[in-house]
């Protein structure tokens, strides 16, 4: 329900995850993160029920995920307690 996006120093954000106990992901482009959790075929879906609406969830879809875009831009890391794999990832 919320987008949080933030200039990160993530070598300092990680090292202090990892000193309280958490495990970190990688450190992936936005584009690959939401590919792996299934994004194109969310708009997919989308476009396939709403197919007034196709043409737009296209052009949101490329500005999240396109090399030329958001997609390389902006880095995602996660956080997580050691025994759990996060999806995306």
């Amino acid at each position: 329900e919320a987008d949080l996006t933030a200039h990160v120093d993530f070598s300092a954000f990680i090292a202090a995850a990892r000193a309280a106990g958490a495990s970190t992901t990688a450190i992936v482009p936005q584009g690959r993160f939401l590919r792996g959790l299934g994004i194109e075929t969310r708009a997919d879906d989308l476009a396939r029920a709403r197919p007034d609406r196709s043409e737009v969830i296209a052009r949101q879809l490329a500005r999240l995920i396109a090399p030329d875009q958001m997609g390389i831009l902006f880095k995602v890391v996660g956080l997580h307690s050691p025994s759990l794999n996060l999806p995306g990832f």
